[in-house]
């Protein structure tokens, strides 16, 4: 079986779909759209894979629209300016696509023309503060993660070391809570399971966990598929970057919630910024280095804590996330 997988990153131009052949163990660059400069981010429409958003992270960003046919090639059907320099940390709902500038913003949606219902997205929140760290300069927001039944938003600042939430109030949305971590941390992911938060603090490389009251999907580079029958024990898996640990760490759940790590894959690629799992049953697990080490698929052992390379290309295509089709 076949599996089309877009990359988005930081090349001049380019968006690339690469075709993973789960039987000859192959990764293989299919094709190539050009959208302009550091396609970093990737959303896909709830429901509709072929309808793909990019964000251009420059200082005059935009937001683009694209669509996908059945062989993975691409093309560009709508196009807004971002309102703000540098989007990135995309999330699509059924009504609104979100992402940060430095700000959250939030543009209405909708799966047909015009797909885009405005020109001027909307500036949901203003975020301030900055940490000890090097990196810390400025707020960060870095993720951007949604509760669906409960209509709230989850945002790791890694810059001010917060992780706010958002509420939607009617039409709006709030912000109803702040969680601090310790100065210079960076949070830079989220995502739930069983009603516990898990964030990925980048900085200095730890996993933090605290009871919500409800459970998100996964999205980012902190991932906890739903059981299933060939997987039925949850598993997190966390990309590392940087520090010597360019890895992939698998964590179980333990009764009370808390993560314990029981496997750590060092996988060759350089800064990995980008990951997703996809194809039956969560079965493969993408990655690829920003700064080098190619693009490489493994395949979920066991009962899950395994990861065996599969597939690999050496194509450096600076990948900062990817899109199963």
């Amino acid at each position: 079986m076949s599996f089309n997988i877009v990359v988005g990153g930081y090349s001049e131009s380019d968006l690339f779909t690469l075709t993973f052949d789960s039987e000859a163990r192959t990764l293989k660059r299919t094709s190539t759209v050009k959208v302009g400069y550091r396609p970093s981010w990737l959303a896909a429409y709830p429901g509709d894979n072929s309808l793909v958003f990019t964000c251009l992270e420059q200082q005059d960003g935009a937001i683009l629209a694209l669509r996908y046919d059945a062989e993975g090639k691409g093309e560009i059907i709508a196009r807004v300016p971002s309102g703000g320099g540098w989007p990135c940390a995309m999330l699509a709902t059924k009504d609104e696509l979100f992402y940060g500038t430095g700000h959250l913003s939030v543009i209405p949606i909708s799966p047909n023309a015009p797909y885009f219902l405005s020109q001027d997205p909307t500036v949901l929140a203003h975020f301030t503060g900055k940490g000890p760290h090097e990196r810390q300069q400025s707020s960060h927001p870095h993720h951007i993660n949604f509760l669906e039944d409960q209509q709230e938003l989850f945002v790791p600042d890694l810059g001010a070391d917060r992780v706010y939430r958002f509420k939607k109030d009617t039409s709006s949305w709030l912000v109803v809570e702040e969680t601090a971590h310790e100065p210079g941390t960076g949070p830079r992911h989220t995502v739930a399971y069983d009603g516990v938060l898990y964030t990925v603090l980048e900085l200095d490389n730890r996993l933090t966990a605290h009871r919500l009251s409800a459970s998100p999907p996964s999205t980012g580079a902190i991932f906890i598929p739903a059981p299933n029958k060939r997987f039925p024990t949850p598993y997190i898996y966390v990309s590392n970057r940087d520090q010597d640990r360019d890895s992939v760490a698998v964590f179980a759940i333990r009764s009370d919630g808390a993560p314990e790590l029981v496997n750590e894959v060092w996988t060759g690629t350089k800064h990995p910024r980008g990951m997703r799992l996809g194809g039956e049953d969560d079965r493969w697990l993408v990655i690829g280095g920003q700064f080098g080490g190619g693009v490489k698929v493994y395949e979920r052992m066991g009962d899950g804590s395994e990861l065996v390379l599969v597939a690999e290309t050496d194509e450096e295509l600076m990948p900062t996330d990817f899109l199963w089709l």
